[in-house]
């Protein structure tokens, strides 16, 4: 009996069968071959092929089926999937390999410029374990990069790319010196080619990635320092290694701080009981009863986080050597708003930092205020909406923080935390008088009005491109899969709704009642 079709097709039909909807997703102009998106028996795929002057050339087709072999030998989470390795019609040989619905780390941070310590990571976890990973198959990447990393456009899922440079024992002679610039290993542009193949090569190209993950994490930068070491003996010995000794660094900071701030309070309290003619005879007794008094005026979530910042202090007092803060003007916004005393030098820096953080804040946020009342133009309604003063008076601080510590101490994150939550609470306590100044704005330019703090765009096929202005006045993005997400959810249904219609599920944006077109 004839059967009408056949079980068990032969992997070669498979291979060759039709690509639908090919679409070029990146072309170098340096490299050899191009990349595409396109359907293959209903399911995205990406296709590499060797562009048109290159595909005659052995050389080229044997450097492809390298890649294609590297790929392949690789089974992990944070690794792109090679499918299979075949001609494919017009392209000739191809490699074609799960597609993976994101975007590269180095778009991802120009959206995410200043990653919170959590998100930063997480994402360095998984790319450390897909290094590691590599470096157990005794395949040393080559080309490590934030091009060559995509991430989901929610920053929670990561996987690493193109083996094209990567090379292992069997490999050596397809080798090919090469790299990109930023991120390649001392050792790689002074040796031969194939010499530089152990595995800190890559870690090097790590600590370069680690220092713009970690922008702002004082503890992420070092290791990420420690990676770009100049010798290679002096770097971590694995990937696997990193997060770890950054989690320890944040560990010995904690440890550190509650120390100092265990001493602190025995000092202080041996300090306040001493006799009074005691005080007097050593100099300090009212210094140490004005520091008393002044510290009990410091918020208590601000106390908690300024343990460490002592240690420098008191190393600056043990040498004699006293920074003073400058004399800031007096402002007139509100009656507890006092300007800076000509002489803080006997106060720790975090304390100093807290009473700058204060005086800065009166000054821009008059500074706001003046700007509600004298609005001009829908972006500067746009900036008095978002509160840009506060993000103008963390960069005051900063700068004068820049002035009198080194930049990369490891207190730098803990003062400016301190600052941080100063400017919010002062916004907090004085958003009475922003309230009556904005609404005397609104009725007198209500026109003005029409600034936009958020819109879509609606990118097609289901995907959403959310825009939001930040504090420092830039727009940042991301991404929303409405499409993906509702089949995520709904695994069993049989229709599909008109994806286009449905916009993204954000609070914010649906809480305006709008959906802004782009500005």
């Amino acid at each position: 009996m004839d059967s009408e079709f056949t079980l068990g097709t032969d992997a070669a039909e498979y291979d060759a069968a039709p690509f639908h909807n090919m679409q070029l997703l990146h072309e170098s102009k340096e490299g050899h071959c191009r990349v595409f998106l396109c359907e293959h028996y209903g399911r995205k795929v990406v296709v590499k092929a060797l562009r048109e002057k290159y595909r005659d050339s052995e050389a080229y087709r044997r450097m492809l089926r390298k890649e294609f072999t590297i790929a392949a030998s690789m089974t992990h989470e944070n690794i792109v999937s090679a499918l299979f390795f075949n001609e494919v019609p017009g392209f000739g040989l191809c490699i074609v390999m799960e597609y993976f619905d994101g975007v590269t780390l180095t778009e991802y941070m120009h959206g995410h410029p200043h990653l919170r310590r959590s998100e930063a990571l997480a994402l360095l976890q998984q790319i450390c374990s897909a290094v590691d990973y590599i470096h157990s198959r005794r395949i040393v990447h080559r080309d490590l990069k934030p091009g060559n990393i995509l991430v989901t456009s929610d920053g929670r899922y990561v996987k690493i790319i193109d083996f094209g440079l990567s090379h292992g024992p069997a490999f050596l002679q397809f080798d090919l010196p090469g790299g990109t610039p930023g991120y390649i290993a001392p050792e790689v542009m002074e040796t031969s080619v194939g010499a530089e193949s152990g595995f800190n090569v890559d870690i090097y190209s790590l600590g370069s990635i680690i220092c713009k993950i970690g922008c702002g994490h004082e503890a992420m930068a070092a290791v990420g320092r420690r990676c770009l070491a100049e010798s290679p003996q002096s770097r971590p010995e694995s990937a696997a290694l990193i997060v770890p000794m950054i989690r320890r660094r944040y560990r010995v900071r904690r440890w550190l701080a509650a120390g100092i701030a265990a001493g602190l309070t025995v000092v202080a309290a041996v300090l306040m009981l001493a006799p009074e003619g005691a005080r007097k005879a050593s100099g300090r007794g009212e210094m140490n009863k004005a520091r008393m008094e002044q510290a009990a005026d410091l918020p208590s979530a601000v106390a908690d986080s300024m343990a460490e910042p002592v240690a420098a202090q008191a190393a600056a007092a043990n040498s004699g050597v006293v920074t003073p803060i400058p004399e800031m003007p007096a402002t007139t916004v509100s009656n507890d708003n006092e300007a800076a005393p000509s002489d803080y030098s006997s106060l720790p820096l975090e304390e100093q930092v807290y009473r700058y953080a204060k005086v800065v804040s009166a000054r821009r946020f008059a500074e706001h205020l003046h700007m509600w009342d004298t609005l001009t133009t829908t972006r500067s309604m746009e900036l008095c909406m978002v509160k840009h003063w506060r993000w103008k008076a963390r960069e005051d601080v900063r700068r004068w923080l820049e002035a009198r510590i080194d930049t990369h101490s490891p207190y730098m994150d803990d003062l400016m935390e301190i600052a941080a939550k100063t400017v919010v609470r002062y916004g907090d306590e004085h958003q009475g008088e922003e309230y009556a100044v904005a609404q005397r704005a609104a009725r007198r330019t209500p026109k003005a009005t029409g600034a936009t703090l958020r819109w879509t765009e609606n990118l097609g096929d289901g995907k959403f491109k959310i825009c939001w202005l930040q504090e420092d006045g830039t727009w940042a993005y991301k991404i929303e899969d409405v499409r993906s997400k509702w089949i995520r959810t709904h695994p069993d249904a049989t229709t599909f709704p008109d994806f286009d219609t449905m916009w993204p599920d954000d609070e914010e944006q649906q809480s305006s009642g709008q959906h802004a077109e782009k500005p």
